[in-house]
């Protein structure tokens, strides 16, 4: 990118915040939508967080990107396919798993509506004694625009494939063990589903928007001869505020989800009950010019009236799960740099009997990819990932007037290499 089309991109830098922040952070002002298609295991820590990096989390910023390239003279291509190649290691105390996977993206865009569907094939493996293959998401969403602000989601979410888990595969999945680690593979044994969710955008005054949200979503009953992550019937409500101030844009807001669902006969991996998450979103130009964006976000999210035992680790979680992470764009020519920093904590406790146990943990995870054009139409966005943390957990029995306590600790930490070629047309 030119020097002096930077230094005049300034004004379209400034009035186009509210979309970069939602771009780099998962939130707009027309919307308060809160990342968890399938319950708290869509939380973004560690690694997920950073995979939301330019390339990949929308099409929408990419060409707003390309215009800037351009110079200021709109460029916007309104579709795009995007192909990635990913693997990431994760280790979890003596645990190690690992991952491939290949998603594969397409993206249109007409006035007043948005179309995306996206598919992931995954390989999984636990050492060398358990492998599993599949796809762990298959979606189709649709968003329309009503009226002024005002909009509609309608989506479709295929099973996974496998859709359905045994014991030994539970195992494997479950042995990270915390959810400041991600895994993809996560969601496999999960049960197709369809959602619809309305949002209404209410201006406060010039600066300022409220927007309230309502939807819900339904799961099929899966089989219940082997486990599944089956959520039901789920309502969903939210509130969100946002508003510019000076060159930025902050925002923040609340989402709660409540599930219906039975224990599937004892193999159903949710635990029954709800989320919550909220989360303050900020985003700004600094630098040269204001040629450089910088987002910063801040998320507390926690399950609660879980009505069942956890059948296995911890598949969402199950306390108080914190979430702070910030992210840049920085250009440098006709490429765009995006370092990203996200620090993850998780504390949590339950009891069984006499004996109570608290768990807690914690991850740091930085990574940085480059958006690089390759040609007019085709971009090619590398990306390097490392994480590190640790995890403990104490063992409380008491026998009488006797208390024993055990203490486990363990090391976290996992790397990622990813790369993707995406054509805008």
């Amino acid at each position: 990118m030119k020097r002096d089309a930077l230094r005049n991109a300034d004004a379209q830098l400034a009035s186009a915040l509210a979309f970069v922040a939602w771009a780099m952070l998962g939130m707009t002002a027309a919307r308060l939508d809160a990342q968890m298609m399938a319950g708290g295991r869509d939380v973004r820590g560690g690694r997920q967080a950073m995979t939301e990096r330019l390339a990949n989390v929308s099409p929408e910023q990419r060409a707003f990107l390309e215009t800037l390239r351009a110079g200021g003279e709109e460029t916007y291509s309104a579709q795009s396919v995007t192909l990635t190649a990913e693997t990431n290691r994760l280790r979890s105390g003596p645990v190690e798993v690992s991952e491939w996977l290949m998603p594969v993206s397409y993206f249109l865009r007409r006035p007043g509506m948005a179309l995306w569907i996206s598919g992931q094939p995954t390989h999984f493996e636990s050492g060398d004694t358990l492998h599993i293959d599949g796809i762990s998401t298959l979606q189709v969403r649709l968003d329309l625009g009503l009226w002024a602000l005002d909009s509609l989601r309608l989506g479709v979410r295929g099973a996974t494939s496998p859709s359905t888990l045994s014991t030994s595969e539970v195992a494997a999945l479950e042995s990270i063990g915390t959810s400041t680690l991600d895994l993809s593979s996560i969601q496999f044994g999960t049960p197709a589903g369809v959602e619809a969710r309305f949002t209404h955008v209410q201006p406060l005054d010039a600066a300022t928007e409220l927007s309230v949200i309502a939807g819900g979503e339904y799961e099929p009953r899966p089989s219940d001869e082997e486990w599944s992550y089956w959520r039901g019937k789920t309502v969903r409500v939210g509130v969100g505020v946002s508003r510019l101030l000076g060159g930025g844009r902050i925002g923040g807001g609340v989402d709660v989800t409540r599930s219906f669902s039975d224990s599937l006969g004892g193999q159903n991996l949710f635990q029954g009950g709800g989320t919550i998450l909220a989360r303050v979103d900020a985003a700004t130009a600094v630098g040269d010019a204001g040629s450089v964006l910088v987002g910063g976000s801040v998320s507390y999210f926690r399950s609660y009236s879980a009505s069942r035992a956890a059948a296995a680790g911890p598949r969402e979680p199950s306390g108080d799960f914190v979430g702070v992470s910030t992210i840049a764009v920085w250009p440098i020519r006709a490429v765009f740099f995006t370092p990203a920093v996200v620090l993850s904590y998780e504390s949590n406790e339950a009891s069984t009997g006499t004996t109570v146990v608290a768990g807690s943990g914690w991850s740091l995870g930085t990574s940085l990819a480059a958006s690089v054009p390759l040609a007019r139409r085709f971009t090619f966005t590398p990306e390097v990932g490392h994480v590190t943390g640790s995890r403990s957990t104490d063992f409380l029995t008491t026998v009488g007037s006797l208390t024993q306590r055990a203490e486990t600790t363990g090391s976290l930490s996992g790397w990622w290499l990813a790369a993707d070629v995406s054509l805008s047309f």
